[in-house]
């Protein structure tokens, strides 16, 4: 699967029309150009919609040999959690003169929740390679990868400020604070930051 195909690829998904639909979920879905479900995109600006067991493996290849070159940036996380209370700082150190207006979107994310008779859209399709196909739809417990639980900048991304490029220059781009009020397992909280362009 893409999910472990490289320990360095973050992947989570979003929910719709469930109990773990979010309030952004719908400009979120809109802005990826996501209509209907199974759908995959990859790196917030790319919406191209991938047939995922079908095109998996060349999707890995690619993904692959983009992560083994030189990022141009790398993204750290300093975080604190006081009660429910979590804050957030977000530092970005430069390899690369970055001229386009980028975008830092930042989210919380939950592991391992269980939903009972989760739908399978692939039950009894005739993919190759796919592990879902002989399973029945729906699923009574499905164990569920990294969940989008809240956004914590705004879901289209926050601007960062340009500043003059230094190599390996690091420095703070975005600090938060939240409340966490709707995980079931605060031990399975996860903070991902990303830092992309914003496609119209």
């Amino acid at each position: 699967s893409l999910r472990t195909s490289n320990q360095k690829i973050i992947t989570y998904s979003i929910h719709g029309q469930d109990e773990f639909e979010i309030d952004q979920t719908g400009i979120f879905q809109d802005y990826l150009k996501v209509h209907s479900r199974p759908a995959v995109r990859i790196n917030r600006g790319y919406v191209r919609n991938y047939a995922a067991p079908l095109e998996i493996r060349p999707l890995i290849d690619s993904i692959n040999y983009f992560l083994s070159k030189q990022a141009e940036v790398e993204l750290s996380i300093e975080s604190n959690l006081t009660g429910n209370e979590l804050s957030a700082d977000i530092y970005c150190k430069y390899y690369k003169e970055i001229k386009e207006d980028i975008f830092l979107t930042v989210v919380l994310v939950e592991d391992g929740i269980t939903t009972i008779n989760q739908s399978n859209y692939f039950s009894g399709a005739s993919y190759k390679n796919c592990p879902y196909t002989l399973k029945p739809n729906p699923i009574p417990e499905y164990s569920n990868f990294n969940i989008l639980r809240k956004f914590i900048s705004d879901p289209l991304g926050d601007a960062i400020v340009k500043e003059e490029f230094k190599y390996e220059f690091s420095r703070k781009i975005g600090s938060y604070q939240i409340h966490i009020d709707n995980l079931a397992n605060l031990g399975k909280g996860y903070i991902i930051a990303i830092l992309h362009e914003r496609k119209d």
